[in-house]
């Protein structure tokens, strides 16, 4: 059976093989274990109790392993994350797994790489979605368009805003020229208790070129002098 083929009866909790008839729609988490792609292990351990292994208190005993998917230049890879279990060697033995790392995505079936290499083809190479998920498939491993669109728009919820803070600040403090024009769009209010729609009203989305090192957009209920004053307030330029 094809790697793509195996990707989604892991799911389904299927054998790949299958008796003739079509597979079962993938359900749940998909097991990466047995995906039959180029490994790339990670080991964490934990310091206080690698200190207590080197002085013979503690024991380390065996590996609590997860999978993701990850991304180098190739390909897909199976990234293991193998967290270390240790065992004190006292009249009390316990037993201690390394904690797992912060994670911007907790639980996202893609490492770091993958979601890295996911945010580059969709927005440095300009390649929509569809495109994206046509090529995972064709290298094995599928990644449906609405699952990473869920992660581009988390991940934009999580380091979106803070990076076009940092460009507009950098860009107020050291830019020669910055250019700006707005762009009125439609804004349709909230329903009223009584769910009954209201008229759209007008907004403003104000593009930022700023020396050609940054570009970002900043809204404004209203295109006017105030408005815009208040978008450069301190800039020198």
């Amino acid at each position: 059976p094809t790697p793509a083929r195996e990707f989604e009866a892991a799911a389904a909790g299927s054998s790949p093989t299958g008796n003739g008839g079509s597979a079962a729609k993938p359900r749940g988490r998909r097991d990466l274990r047995r995906l039959k792609l180029p490994e790339v292990r990670i080991e964490l351990t934990d310091p206080v109790f690698e200190r207590l292994v080197a002085e013979g208190k503690a024991a380390r005993v065996t590996f609590d392993e997860s999978y993701k998917l990850g991304w180098q230049r190739g390909g897909q890879r199976k990234v293991v994350i193998a967290r270390a279990t240790y065992k004190t060697l006292d009249d009390d033995p316990m037993l201690e797994t390394a904690a797992v790392p912060k994670e911007l995505l907790p639980r996202a079936l893609a490492a770091p790489s993958m979601l890295a290499h996911i945010v580059h083809e969709k927005f440095g190479r300009g390649l929509p979605l569809y495109r994206i998920e046509t090529g995972f498939r064709r290298d094995g491993v599928p990644i449906d368009r609405g699952t990473m669109s869920r992660w581009l728009e988390e991940l934009g919820g999580a380091v979106g805003a803070t990076l076009v803070e940092a460009a507009r600040q950098d860009a107020l403090a050291t830019a020669f020229c910055i250019s700006t024009d707005a762009t009125g769009i439609a804004i349709q209010p909230e329903r009223t208790p009584e769910k009954t729609r209201q008229a759209c009203r007008r907004g403003h989305y104000f593009v930022q070129i700023a020396d050609r090192d940054h570009v970002f957009f900043e809204y404004a209920p209203k295109e006017t002098s105030a408005a815009v004053a208040g978008m450069f307030e301190g800039f020198k330029g």
